[in-house]
């Protein structure tokens, strides 16, 4: 008769790398939550703050008249500063929480 393998109550073995590999992304990238918005960040950050959110999508997901288009990642900076406004604390543990 064979032996079944006893699993341990708990988050298991697939929780366990995970919650590894948040510490060890975490240990590389602690240093980030010092540093505030840099080069285009702010103007993007207070573009977003001063408009409304409807006209501020409907300007990034319009292709004409922009050098970059970029619908999707402008979407995500909307979202950050109606959540976090322009604390970049709130921005950095999202990026890391993403990674």
């Amino acid at each position: 008769m064979m032996a079944r393998k006893q699993t341990v109550p708990g988050i298991g073995a697939m929780g366990v790398y995970c919650l590894i590999l948040l510490a060890v992304v975490y240990g590389l990238y602690w240093s980030v939550f010092k540093y505030p918005h840099v080069q285009d960040d702010w103007r993007a950050v207070s573009y977003i703050t001063f408009n409304k959110t409807g006209e501020v999508l409907y300007n990034f997901f319009d292709p004409g008249g922009h050098m970059f288009y970029r619908p999707l990642s402008m979407t995500y900076h909307v979202v950050m500063v109606r959540l976090f406004g322009t604390n970049a604390i709130g921005f950095h543990a999202v990026s890391i929480f993403l990674m």
